[in-house]
């Protein structure tokens, strides 16, 4: 018997995305954490709720994912196993260099929630399409080499056999430009897409169509998250990060008050409004930032539209609107998906949106403009 699973999977530093379909079934949705961290086998041993081995089927598999493959000696957990071991944020080693523990997790992920169905497939036929920063795009080449060279990688459960059959590696924000140019037509013709993602904020510039300019700089939505950290009473940016987007979202401070880390409500709520300021004046510091490196790199005299693109995008929104307002401003989060991926995406909708875009252009057999 034979199986073939077609994939995307967006690398990110705040979530690992994938869309994936196996044998023409529907399109799903696997989120990961990003985490990401070597170890040994002592280690794994030693984990409290994870043996070496799988520790039991009625676990998912996401929280247990660990892979080593044949030439590399280190074991790597990936996902929630490497929140366990204290993994690093890891935001100054490149995602491409991180990539493929990440892919080989996601494969035993999947091959685990279809077990049944794949439990007489000797060999995962893997079509891979994938996004990288535009400033490591060039990087693609290596990546591709080195995912070539994987033919069985060691997993919890024991040796996952794997083939590549198919390699595309497209720069992030490359999904949600698809998409744009599918969708709307009213748009000027440059359009400037600003990624805003957690470790890089992204341009791409598209002129009558074409790809005319991608970059990539270190000013990801972690430079505001910073500012907070800094100044707040030791909250963690995993409990800050979301409490900040619901926060965009809801207009109060109640996300705030269910995060800070006094039990007294008159210093819960004090904590909490100060905190509503404190963000509101780090949103403004960042938006500086970002706002003059956007100035330098986006041809302003060709009147371009400005597409806004990941979920930092919606927790900024406020903040974007100011940005050039005479130009047209568009949202990736307004933008339609097919109907099968738009039933599985309306959690985190506008941070997997860009993976959802790829996964739909890549297998619809559509093309990206280039």
């Amino acid at each position: 018997m034979r199986s073939h699973l077609e994939v995307a999977l967006d690398f990110g530093s705040s979530l690992t995305k994938g869309v994936y379909q196996l044998n023409s079934g529907n399109p799903q949705l696997l989120i990961m954490s990003p985490k990401v961290v070597g170890t040994t086998s002592f280690g794994l041993q030693s984990m409290p709720t994870n043996g070496f081995l799988r520790t039991s089927a009625n676990l998912a598999p996401e929280t247990e994912a660990w892979v080593k493959w044949r030439k590399e000696e280190t074991y790597y957990a990936v996902g929630q196993l490497a929140e366990q071991l204290y993994a690093p944020e890891g935001l100054k080693i490149l995602k491409w260099q991180r990539a493929i523990p990440k892919l080989l997790a996601a494969l035993w992920v999947i091959q685990q929630r279809h077990r049944q169905q794949l439990s007489r497939i000797r060999k995962l036929n893997v079509s891979l399409a994938c996004l990288l920063p535009p400033g490591e795009y060039e990087s693609r080449h290596l990546l591709h080499q080195a995912i070539e060279q994987i033919d069985s990688f060691e997993t919890p459960t024991g040796m996952v056999q794997v083939g590549l059959k198919q390699f595309e590696c497209y720069p992030e924000c490359a999904g949600v430009l698809g998409l744009f140019q599918q969708q709307v037509t009213s748009a000027s013709k440059t359009l400037a897409f600003i990624m805003m993602g957690y470790r890089n904020a992204s341009l791409l510039v598209v002129r009558h169509g074409k790809l005319s300019m991608m970059l990539s700089s270190d000013l990801g939505f972690v430079r505001c998250t910073e500012r907070v950290q800094e100044h707040s009473c030791g909250l963690e940016i995993s409990a800050l990060l979301p409490a900040m987007a619901e926060a965009a979202k809801t207009r109060n401070a109640v996300p705030y008050l269910n995060i800070v880390p006094y039990l007294e409500p008159p210093l819960k709520e004090q904590n909490a409004r100060q905190l509503v300021e404190l963000v509101e004046q780090a949103k403004t510091a960042y938006f500086h930032q970002l706002s003059q490196w956007l100035d330098e790199y986006i041809p302003l005299t060709e009147q371009p539209s400005l597409v806004f693109c990941g979920g930092t995008a919606e927790t900024m929104q406020a903040q974007l609107n100011q940005y050039q307002p005479h130009l047209p401003h568009y949202y990736s989060s307004n933008l339609a998906l097919a109907d099968e991926l738009e039933r599985i995406s309306t959690k985190n909708r506008a941070r997997i949106l860009d993976v959802c875009g790829t996964f739909e252009i890549q297998f619809a057999r559509s093309v990206l403009a280039s």
